[in-house]
């Protein structure tokens, strides 16, 4: 079997540096006092037991959620309930004791007081949170844990509003498959993502920065692009396969939506045939097409790689351009929040 030869290039499409906060939030799980000893204290090495579960089995979970700068200088959380129902929903898949909402909520908002300084004082700086459960017994053999470490680091991502400055080339993953329905399906676990990493490295030596994913049934239907949810302009008309077992429940695609009712731009979920997709480049219906994600922001697409052909889309992204500056206008503040997303941090 021939060795992978490693392929070293720039990640320019993502956000998420190393600019790392200097704080880092713990508490454990034990099946007698349930969650505790929270800590809240300089980031630091973990020290891991070499037999630690997670590290053999893969029994994890994790999340990732933004807190945006506000007017007052203070920090806000963005929809923090329903990024806490979906790693409790990552923790039930992975047979993971889940802290409760109250929980995360309350250790995520002290994370951010504790590291508004960090930010410095830009008006659309935002703090990118990694809250990960692992699983910590001892013991080489499958089975679920009893004990478990929670994590909360973080770091300062790129401003929303800046997200998208490069198009990407996408690889459309006919040969590879990430999530099934029936394994971990749209479970933010380590063990999700690895499995799209052979993927990654065929995009990246046929000169692609992502992948687009198709169903593992028939290769056809479209999923994801990378870890992101992705909309297509369809003759004006945004479309977005909806959440599923092997879609993510993304709350970035969710606001879209909703920024999209509420602006007056039409849009359809349903599911996408890649039949659809390129015979829509052909006559020239398909006018843009992007990715969402917590980490990403909103990413557009510049170019489909498919079983070797290049397919070009339009080189202007105005919706995406659009949603965007709303979506960072309503994050930061600036515009009216009727629906309670905003959550100020506070100790």
């Amino acid at each position: 079997m021939a060795q992978l030869e490693p392929v070293i290039i720039q990640d320019i499409y993502s956000p998420l540096g190393d600019d790392y906060a200097e704080s880092m939030l713990t508490a454990r799980f034990t099946p007698e006092g349930g969650w505790q000893m929270v800590e809240l204290g300089p980031r630091r090495p973990l020290a891991l037991d070499p037999a630690t579960a997670a590290l053999h089995y893969g029994q994890s979970a994790f999340e990732g959620i933004r807190a945006y700068r506000q007017p007052d200088g203070g920090l806000a959380l963005f929809r923090p309930h329903d990024y806490a129902w979906r790693l409790s929903a990552s923790c039930r898949r992975m047979a993971i004791p889940a802290p409760t909402t109250g929980m995360l909520i309350d250790w995520w908002s002290q994370f951010c007081v504790a590291e508004e300084d960090h930010l410095g004082d830009d008006p659309e700086a935002a703090l990118y949170l990694r809250p990960l459960i692992l699983a910590t017994d001892r013991v080489l053999g499958a089975r679920p844990s009893h004990e478990y470490l929670f994590l909360l680091l973080a770091v300062k991502a790129t401003p929303f509003r800046q997200s998208g400055q490069h198009a990407l080339d996408v690889l459309v993953a006919t040969d590879y498959e990430r999530p099934t329905p029936a394994g971990l399906g749209r479970a933010k676990s380590p063990g999700n993502y690895g499995g799209g990493m052979l993927a990654l490295h065929a995009a990246r030596e046929q000169g692609c920065d992502q992948v687009l994913w198709l169903d593992a049934d028939r290769h056809s239907w479209v999923e994801e692009m990378g870890t992101m949810n992705v909309f297509f302009d369809f003759d004006g008309t945004l479309v977005s396969p909806s959440p599923s077992e092997t879609i993510i429940d993304g709350v970035t695609r969710a606001t879209v939506l909703q920024l999209c009712a509420d602006h007056d731009i039409p849009f359809e979920e349903r599911p996408i045939h890649l039949d659809e997709v390129v015979a829509a480049l052909g006559w020239g219906g398909l006018r843009e097409a992007f990715g969402c994600s917590t980490g990403a922001g909103l990413t557009p697409i510049g170019s489909l790689l498919l079983e070797g052909e290049w397919l070009a889309l339009p080189p202007a992204h105005p919706r995406a351009d659009r949603l965007r500056n709303l979506f960072a206008d309503l994050a930061h503040g600036h515009a009216p929040d009727p629906f309670g997303w905003r959550m100020p941090a506070r100790k």
